[in-house]
């Protein structure tokens, strides 16, 4: 770890994952090429969320300064960004705004009722897993020294009887997604217990990461463990390279610092481009959204939530906390 207390792999990777969010989603608005492993940015997001948990819990950690951490880290900015996403909807289609239980409901992270497959943001879905995970997480916290283990069995649970109980199938929380929490957290204790791949390992971890995300891609894979899996290679192999100049280089960790306000405000991006491109959008739109995308991230992490945690979590915090990451 680096003197802010940063894996700087972790970090890199988030910033991979929140720009391959970004390109999967402007290709929708032409897409010219099969990116469907873009989409598998959320499941790496979920199991460096596990990750960074289990390394940032303490046994002195409480339930209330946990929430309330987590909390500060997520809420405003999603909520800044879902108040923007609201707004574009009342500005741009005024004769079918979205209903105000609707954005109530994603304010406060509540899965859509049926007919309502995602939040205003829609990359909020993600958001809600990930209350979900914290909320666990702090009522485990009361088990001190044991709230890893019986976290990870506690999602491996939910996970696994979600996949095979009809009736719980269609369940919001038994959806087998929150198992890459639990694998992020295993991992998270090997770490912890100062396991680190020598570069030859992580060449393999890499190259099998990366061949079986190629063939996945191909096939249009759905489910959690194509992407599940590749993604925990990807975590491990990257762990051999933390010092690289790659990884190190200040473009990398600053698009990994600000891959939350880039994963939030993409949708943004693309909306906006939708509406003033001119004519029907082609590669040129696909690349203006994923370019603006970066840079309004960019920005709202510099001027707006950087300056926000400063705020409401102290500087001298915000400087000396374990900044792994902390959300999709």
């Amino acid at each position: 770890m680096n003197k802010t207390g940063t894996l700087q792999s972790l970090q890199a990777l988030r910033g991979v994952g929140a720009v391959a969010v970004v390109v999967y989603h402007a290709l929708s608005m032409h897409p010219f090429l099969n990116f469907r492993a873009g989409a598998a940015g959320v499941d790496l997001f979920f199991v460096i969320s596990g990750i960074v948990m289990c390394l940032s819990l303490r046994p002195e950690t409480t339930p209330l300064d946990f929430m309330k951490r987590r909390v500060i880290r997520v809420v405003p900015m999603y909520w800044i960004a879902t108040t923007l996403a609201a707004a574009y909807f009342y500005i741009r289609y005024p004769d079918i705004p979205p209903s105000t239980m609707h954005i109530a409901r994603s304010y406060l992270f509540a899965p859509p009722p049926e007919g309502f497959g995602m939040p205003v943001l829609y990359p909020g879905w993600t958001l809600n897993f990930e209350m979900f995970f914290y909320v666990a997480l702090s009522l485990m916290l009361v088990a001190k020294r044991m709230v890893i283990p019986l976290a990870v069995c506690l999602l491996a649970a939910l996970s696994s009887v979600g996949s095979v109980i009809p009736l719980l199938a269609k369940a919001y929380y038994f959806n087998p997604i929150i198992l890459e929490f639990a694998a992020g957290m295993v991992v998270g204790l090997a770490i912890k217990a100062g396991y680190r791949p020598r570069k030859v390992e992580g060449c393999i971890y890499l190259v099998t990461a990366l061949v079986l995300i190629v063939v996945h891609n191909h096939y249009r894979s759905e489910g959690v463990l194509p992407w599940a899996l590749p993604s925990i290679l990807l975590i491990v192999g990257a762990l051999a390279f933390e010092t690289s100049k790659l990884v190190t280089h200040r473009l990398t960790q600053l698009i990994g610092e600000a891959s939350y306000s880039i994963y939030l405000f993409h949708a943004l991006a693309i909306w906006l481009t939708t509406w003033i491109w001119i004519g029907t959008p082609q590669i040129g739109a696909v690349l203006f959204a994923v370019v603006l995308s970066v840079v309004t991230g960019v920005a709202a992490y510099l001027f707006i939530e950087k300056p926000l945690l400063n705020l409401m979590l102290g500087r001298r915090k915000v400087a000396s906390k374990p900044s792994l990451g902390s959300t999709a």
